[in-house]
């Protein structure tokens, strides 16, 4: 009995731990680094394209996440086979993204990058399934891991850049990356 607590408890360390790294890392590392080193004015403008991110991303990802997730016959479930919903999603947060930032007259360039992130996000939130059928919580926490050290490697990129879309263009093309290195 002793022992089934001792798991929960350290299947929730991890759980809790891997987002709570990737938390503290945004929010008392990163966006501290990104406010000081451009400004509020791109602070702000950041901050406005991660909310778009932050309601396009989640919903989708792990909307199919979930739905793999509960998938009654989960067994004869493969990797690869939500890559069609995936792409049809991030298509969508891309057209969305695109919309907004093509109506406030943002250059291509801008456009197709944010694109991208929003895209890689997308197949960053659904890609935690992976430890959710496994029940893996430590792979789970290096995932948050991996993910942390590229927004963090992302951040110091951003200050000699001068372009915060770093951060999130190696945070999340690192765990995502990552997953799919372990999985092949």
């Amino acid at each position: 009995m002793l022992k089934k607590y001792k798991k929960i408890f350290c299947d929730l360390f991890y759980s809790v731990g891997a987002m709570a790294l990737m938390n503290v890392v945004l929010q008392f590392a990163v966006y501290p680094l990104v406010n000081k080193t451009l400004g509020e004015k791109i602070f702000g403008e950041m901050l406005f394209w991660l909310g778009i991110v932050s309601v396009l991303a989640p919903s989708f990802g792990t909307a199919v996440n979930n739905a793999r997730l509960v998938f009654p016959a989960r067994d004869s479930v493969k990797n690869g086979d939500y890559d069609c919903v995936l792409l049809f999603f991030s298509f969508i947060s891309f057209a969305v993204t695109a919309t907004i930032a093509i109506a406030q007259r943002y250059p291509v360039g801008y456009v197709l990058v944010l694109g991208y992130i929003v895209i890689i996000s997308v197949f960053r939130n659904y890609s935690t399934v992976e430890y959710r059928l496994s029940l893996n919580y430590k792979k789970q926490f290096v995932f948050y891991g991996i993910l942390s050290a590229g927004y963090l490697m992302g951040a110091l990129l951003c200050v000699w850049i001068q372009n915060w879309f770093w951060i999130f263009i190696l945070g999340e093309t690192f765990a995502v990356a990552y997953l799919s290195l372990i999985h092949i």
